[in-house]
C-alpha cells in the first residue's frame, strides 16, 4: 500500500477535521433526537446517518448528548476523508476542509466517480468548481433546483457556494463562521 496522504491525524490534518466540525457544524446545525431530514431521510445531531453507537433509532424519541453527537461526527468525517487519503497529492487545508464538508454531505466522492476523478486528475480548481454542480435535490420525486429560491432548498445552494469558495480558498472557515454569525473581526462563537 502506498502513502496515506490528506490523513485527519498530525497538527495539519487535526486543523482540517476541527475546521471541518465547525464548517459542517454550521450547517447541519445539531439536533440531539432522530428527526427526518428535507429529503426524508432518518437523521440526528449534525445530519448524521450512520447509527455507530447502536441505539435503537426512533424518530422524535431517540436522543443523543451533545459528546454522542461529537464523537458521532468526528467518527463521519474520519470515514467520508477516506477518499482523500489515496490521493498521490497532498490537497490544501481549504480544499480538503471544503471537499471533506461537501463528501460528508453528499456522500458522493465515496464511490470515487465524477467529482472524485477530476480531483485525482489534479486538478483541484475543477473539482472545486464541480461542487457547485451538486445543487439539486429530489423530493416525492421531482428534482428541485436548489439555486432557485422558489424551491426552498436554498440552504443546499448557500452550502455548495460556500464549500466552492472556501475550497478555493477565497474565504476561511473563520471568515465564514464570522459573516454568518455577525461577529466582530476576532469574535468568538460559543
Amino acid at each position: 500500500m502506498g502513502i496515506k496522504r490528506n490523513t485527519l491525524t498530525g497538527i495539519t490534518g487535526l486543523v482540517v477535521l476541527i475546521s471541518t466540525m465547525k464548517f459542517t457544524g454550521y450547517f447541519e446545525g445539531e439536533k440531539n433526537y432522530v428527526y427526518l431530514d428535507q429529503t426524508g431521510k432518518t437523521t440526528w445531531c449534525n445530519g448524521v446517518t450512520n447509527n455507530t453507537l447502536g441505539k435503537k433509532i426512533i424518530v422524535g424519541k431517540t436522543y443523543f448528548s451533545k459528546e454522542e453527537c461529537a464523537i458521532l461526527l468526528k467518527e463521519e468525517l474520519i470515514k467520508h476523508n477516506e477518499p482523500f487519503e489515496t490521493l498521490t497529492f497532498n490537497l490544501t487545508p481549504p480544499a480538503h476542509i471544503g471537499f471533506l464538508d461537501f463528501n460528508y454531505n453528499t456522500g458522493a466522492m465515496q464511490n470515487k466517480n465524477g467529482i472524485y476523478q477530476t480531483l485525482k486528475s489534479g486538478d483541484v480548481t475543477a473539482a472545486c468548481n464541480k461542487i457547485l454542480d451538486y445543487r439539486f435535490i429530489t423530493v416525492r420525486d421531482v428534482k428541485l433546483d436548489c439555486s432557485v429560491k422558489e424551491n426552498k432548498c436554498n440552504g443546499i445552494w448557500t452550502r455548495r457556494y460556500y464549500e466552492n469558495q472556501v475550497c478555493l480558498n477565497k474565504i476561511t472557515v473563520d471568515e465564514f463562521l464570522q459573516k454568518v454569525y455577525k461577529l466582530p473581526k476576532g469574535g468568538s462563537i460559543k
